[in-house]
């Protein structure tokens, strides 16, 4: 089941460390994905129309691993979990390995860069820009249920 659903900038979509949920296609506006550490914010990516997050929860069941926020009004359409296994389902098995490879490896990534964030801001570009190519993927796969 899908859900349409409108928000306003600023407003908190996703708190890390939250269960449950399902996955957001972006349809209009721009959010930001951070996890705080060390009393900062470390921004992992910030998305737009077009692009998919709560990937991760989806595919593993597990409790959300980052926040989040707004940065200006928008919608987006919200597939619940469930929904999601149902059509994942649907595909070919190669394609569901690959979409829990790349699910664990972003998790890696977004591991590293949390740590990194304070360290080495040039790193912290490197790998946010290869969590933005492989969201991209996630949405062409995405099209594809």
């Amino acid at each position: 089941m899908t859900t349409s659903v409108k928000f306003k900038a600023g407003q908190l979509l996703i708190k890390e460390g939250e269960g449950g949920g399902g996955l957001y296609i972006i349809r209009r506006g721009r959010v930001k994905v951070f996890r705080e550490r060390a009393n900062s914010e470390v921004v992992l990516a910030a998305l737009g129309p077009g692009d998919v997050l709560g990937t991760m929860t989806v595919v593993t069941g597990e409790p959300r691993t980052a926040s989040v926020r707004a940065l200006e009004d928008g919608e987006a359409v919200i597939m619940d979990a469930a929904a999601f296994a149902e059509e994942i389902q649907q595909l070919p098995k190669w394609i569901t390995v690959v979409i829990k490879d790349l699910t664990t490896r972003i998790k890696n990534v977004n591991e590293m860069l949390v740590d990194a964030s304070v360290r080495d801001r040039r790193l912290r570009m490197q790998v946010s820009n290869v969590f933005h190519h492989l969201g991209r993927f996630a949405h062409f796969l995405a099209l594809m249920i």
